[in-house]
């Protein structure tokens, strides 16, 4: 917990179910007004974790959802893909060409999942409206050499995507993507550090559409 300095007082430790760990959210996926933690597990029983918030920096036993076990699957986003007021989540990972998605119950549980294809290498995930639909559309990292992109999947709001659109990003092997608008004229663009390469690619959004809403969540 900070102390509002830059300062931190000793952690505390809470269970989170797996003994694997990959990759961590926060957001409120009960309605409560209250910051719940996800964690994605990716040992045999694959799992994702959440961890009721009581809103005092303390949290409930882990919730535990099964997922399909894909190789690596090492990154997780969340946004309301179906539009029903509830946070959802997609998982990926670098040894699957399969993005997972699954629709939040509103108490910590999710439904699903279903796969969509988001190209192999999957590295990161962010979430935004690239499209200015309202609609929550997803973007990946597919750190593959020697043709490095990413790629897109726009939602169409009722918990399904369009298929995969990918872009270059002129850099070698792109490990994790970013959402924000770099060029400050409210539409959401894309940036990727790549590890092969030592540089950072960054992708401005061209889209003809009015200023929307800031990006959804990334990781």
């Amino acid at each position: 917990m900070g102390n509002g300095d830059g300062t931190f007082r000793s952690p505390t430790k809470f269970p989170s179910h797996g003994r694997i760990s990959t990759a961590l959210l926060s957001g409120d996926f009960n309605n409560d007004g209250k910051l719940d933690l996800a964690v994605l597990h990716i040992e045999e029983a694959a799992s994702i974790a959440v961890l009721l918030g009581n809103g005092d920096g303390t949290f409930n036993a882990p919730i535990v959802t099964s997922i399909p076990r894909r190789a690596h699957t090492i990154s997780i986003a969340s946004g309301d893909f179906n539009e029903d007021g509830r946070l959802d989540l997609v998982a990926a990972g670098y040894g699957s060409d399969k993005l997972l998605v699954l629709l939040g119950n509103g108490d910590g549980t999710f439904s699903g999942p279903t796969l969509w294809k988001g190209g192999l290498g999957m590295d990161s995930i962010a979430v935004a409206d690239f499209n200015g639909d309202g609609h929550s559309d997803i973007v990946v990292a597919n750190e593959v050499f020697p043709a490095s992109r990413i790629s897109v999947l726009l939602g169409n709001g009722d918990g399904t995507f369009q298929s995969r659109v990918s872009f270059g990003v002129k850099g070698l092997s792109p490990q994790q993507v970013i959402v924000d608008d770099f060029n400050r004229d409210g539409k959401p663009d894309i940036a990727t550090v790549n590890i092969n390469g030592s540089s950072v690619s960054v992708l401005l959004n061209i889209t003809p559409f009015s200023a929307i809403k800031p990006p959804v969540s990334q990781r």
